[in-house]
């Protein structure tokens, strides 16, 4: 008799979650952004709070919530309702504020569930046509030189400074750090002769690459990027094992019923599907993912792993 109670028990767990999956969302849907609108990650959202309007049949609002290098936005949905009407899409700054704050407001591995990834990014190696004419020269370059050639990046704990250590690590030099503030600012410094290289999104290097100003060497990927074909990976150009990629994804408050976490996953990948989506993926930099919440929650702490290992190594400074 025991026995049967519990399996009853059982049969309505799982009738109830079924009929909760069902129902989402039942009211409308907030989509955070923890960055200023315009950007590509406010792009991506904007986008998306369409079509899963139009799917859902519940209004889905944009939010734009800016601050503390995207935590102000983080922390908003971390303490939310955990129902997934409270969504967050981020580019991978969640994770590395994971390793670069001493400490932060909310615990990045159990109050955020990640859901689904939309898009993997390839950064690309852009250098000044003087000092390099491939990834092979530029290393070589630097060794012939210890302390002579620097990179610049976007600012000290970015993602465009760690991909700059990663690089320094894996191949063995020993080059300065010239931080900047933004894409806007080191691009003309690469120009200028101010800094010898630097790692960027594809969208900041190529148009100077493409007008010979600046010369392109490689991208970060374990592929080449189907937008950049001609490019060589860096793993390709003698650089064994380096792999990196950004990305732009979808979290939902930690505890939000699996069922849920599958449904919104389910609509991030059918959107990506989408014939006019497809259209909009080179503007967007990056390759369609749509994966399972399982992968992306595997990649997102491999990736909290990997970068703070990285901060570690190269002594870069926490944050308060």
């Amino acid at each position: 008799m025991h026995g049967c109670t519990q399996l009853l028990a059982c049969i309505v767990a799982l009738c109830a979650s079924a009929a909760t999956a069902q129902s989402f969302p039942s009211k409308s849907v907030r989509i955070i952004v923890p960055v200023a609108a315009g950007g590509g990650v406010d792009t991506i959202a904007r986008t998306y709070a369409v079509k899963m309007s139009e799917s859902w049949k519940q209004p889905v609002i944009v939010e734009n919530r800016v601050g503390g290098g995207t935590i102000i936005g983080a922390d908003f949905v971390a303490k939310a309702a955990p129902d997934g009407h409270t969504l967050l899409f981020s580019s991978m700054s969640v994770a590395i504020n994971a390793v670069l704050f001493r400490k932060l407001p909310f615990d990045p591995l159990k109050d955020l569930a990640p859901v689904g990834q939309i898009t993997s990014n390839s950064f690309v190696l852009g250098a000044s046509p003087s000092v390099a004419a491939d990834v092979k020269s530029l290393v070589a370059a630097a060794r012939a030189q210890p302390g002579k050639l620097n990179y610049g990046s976007t600012g000290p704990g970015s993602i465009a400074h760690l991909v700059g250590e990663v690089f320094r690590i894996e191949t063995g030099i020993d080059v300065i750090h010239i931080p900047y503030k933004g894409d806007a600012n080191v691009i003309p410094a690469l120009l200028a002769g101010e800094v010898h290289y630097a790692f960027l999104p594809q969208s900041a290097i190529m148009p100077q690459a493409r007008a010979g100003r600046l010369r392109a060497l490689g991208v970060t990927g374990r592929v080449r990027s189907p937008q950049l074909p001609e490019l060589p990976t860096l793993i390709e150009s003698g650089v064994p094992n380096f792999d990196f990629e950004t990305w732009v994804g979808v979290f939902a408050t930690g505890g939000t019923p699996a069922d849920i976490q599958n449904r919104i996953s389910l609509e991030v990948a059918r959107v990506l599907k989408l014939p006019d989506i497809i259209e909009r993926l080179p503007a967007w930099g990056g390759q369609a993912v749509g994966n399972s919440p399982e992968a992306f929650s595997a990649r997102y702490r491999a990736d909290i792993a990997r970068y703070g290992k990285v901060v570690k190594e190269a002594r870069v400074p926490y944050l308060d």
